[in-house]
């Protein structure tokens, strides 16, 4: 429960606030990352939208992947190179289609921007009000101008929509909203390897409680989301799956247990049984499951690249709260601190795996015995 009333604005001045933010966002990252930029990684997914309002019933074929490359650069990729395929599952098209109407990439791109801005503002303030209104204004500041999401919303990824939808999500289903709860849950689904291992919390709990609507809501959500991703574009798994094992061949990916592996065995053992630990020590509660399930999920799935590396800011959140503050800017200060200092070639790697430990460790820290 909050610790502390807070401060309740009127809610038309909340939106016209989320507003100005969303626009005063997207206008900055128009001018200074996107006009006139030879890619952002939002640019295949506004033409894979594009292309399914057009009535292609195709996403992942090579040659659905070499058209929308002719669309938003006037020629093919060169092949070793990033392909910049539509790699994401069929249902992000659906909740992209707002932007797919928007005939300019470039303005998409920048509008998309702006809302990754307002979805993680928003991840913040559903994990304040449910947790704690004590967790300070500068901190929520210092964590969305990390360099984790700044880099996130420079390429236009969609790792905020992810970050909304985890704590909306929790933060519905402790108000017992579970049919609502459910239904955000199911949005999550565009990005399987961040949201796994935190939606199984969810549904430990669920289950564990017997919260049925939330499942029915869930259910629901899902399959119409699948359904409508279907009659846009086609029977797409299995396109989608060997789309997959082609992307790892040029995109940087990283499995967190193999890298590990590769430097000792007992090390890859020694983390997974860590993170699933911490997993299992938090299992009481929602937060403490989230908490710990995030960084956890990152060490069990692959990644790609660091923009994942913003739903951090989440459960840094809630070691801050839990008296792990040192820890948390620590953690913050040795972020910034890899990005000006890179002593190895896959220096990204250090980071996809040591990141999520680090914050595995803070949580730890935060409810060590005697604390």
């Amino acid at each position: 429960m909050p610790s502390s009333p807070s401060l309740r604005l009127p809610r038309g001045l909340i939106l016209l606030g989320a507003l100005i933010l969303w626009l005063a966002t997207a206008y900055f990252a128009y001018h200074a990352w996107v006009h006139g930029a030879d890619h952002r990684d939002f640019y295949p997914r506004w033409a894979g939208v594009r292309r399914v309002l057009a009535g292609e019933r195709d996403l992942y074929s090579a040659e659905a992947t070499h058209a929308m490359q002719i669309q938003l650069y006037g020629a093919p990729i060169p092949a070793g190179r990033d392909q910049q395929g539509f790699a994401y599952p069929a249902q992000l098209a659906v909740l992209l289609l707002p932007f797919g109407l928007i005939p300019d990439v470039e303005i998409a791109t920048a509008l998309w921007q702006g809302l990754s801005l307002l979805m993680l503002a928003g991840a913040f303030w559903a994990l304040r009000a449910s947790v704690s209104h004590r967790l300070p204004l500068g901190l929520l500041l210092a964590l969305a101008v990390w360099n984790y999401p700044l880099l996130m919303l420079f390429q236009g990824q969609i790792t905020a929509l992810i970050g909304v939808v985890l704590a909306g999500s929790a933060a519905l289903f402790l108000r017992r909203r579970d049919a609502l709860a459910g239904a955000v849950l199911a949005l999550g689904v565009v990005k399987p390897e961040l949201i796994a291992l935190p939606a199984l919390a969810f549904l430990w709990l669920a289950v564990r409680e017997r919260r049925w609507r939330f499942l029915w809501g869930l259910a629901a959500v899902s399959l119409g989301l699948f359904l409508v991703s279907v009659a846009l574009a086609g029977w797409w798994i299995p396109d989608w799956l060997n789309g997959l094992s082609a992307y790892a061949g040029y995109a940087r990916v990283v499995w967190a247990p193999a890298e590990l592996w590769r430097m000792h065995p007992a090390m890859a053992l020694g983390v997974l049984a860590f993170a699933l630990g911490m997993v299992w020590r938090g299992r009481q509660s929602l937060w403490g499951l989230l908490g710990a399930g995030i960084p956890a999920g990152m060490l069990v799935f692959p990644q790609t690249l660091l923009w994942g590396l913003t739903l951090l800011t989440l459960p840094l959140l809630l070691a801050y709260r839990r008296g792990g503050r040192v820890a948390v800017w620590l953690i913050w200060i040795l972020g910034w601190a890899a990005l000006f200092i890179q002593p190895l070639a896959e220096w990204w790697k250090v980071q996809a795996v040591g990141m999520p430990v680090l914050t595995l460790g803070a949580l730890w820290l935060a409810d060590a015995p005697g604390k």
